[in-house]
């Protein structure tokens, strides 16, 4: 592999995976059931490589949906991402300047609620 293509090893995922769904976030969040964390390290954008971390957000509440989302509940997920997710980044030894992060967020019904690029 050449050191100056960012890269995230399968130990940084699954360390992230733990943290994103730890007591803290569902504390937070606690519409969240649980969210995956995949990641493609072949991503190209800007004609560059960059890893995409894409997080698969399953919320455990049946009421929240795409048309209700910013009324019926105080989840954010652009926030969680941007705060929270970033935050905890550089203590994986992930850069924040070389990733890239989407997010999908799935009713308990499996219906897309609402996705972020």
């Amino acid at each position: 592999m050449n050191n100056d293509v960012p890269h995230i090893d399968d130990f940084q995922i699954k360390a992230l995976e733990k943290l994103v769904n730890s007591g803290i976030i569902h504390t937070i969040y606690p519409m969240i059931d649980t969210i995956d964390v995949n990641v493609n390290n072949e991503n190209i954008a800007f004609g560059k490589l960059y890893p995409m971390i894409e997080l698969i957000i399953k919320l455990n509440d049946p009421e929240i949906n795409s048309k209700n989302i910013w009324d019926k509940s105080e989840f954010d997920p652009y926030y969680l991402v941007d705060k929270y997710l970033r935050e905890l980044l550089p203590y994986l030894g992930i850069n924040n300047n070389t990733s890239l992060v989407s997010f999908k967020a799935y009713s308990p019904n499996g219906e897309l609620v609402i996705k972020g690029d």
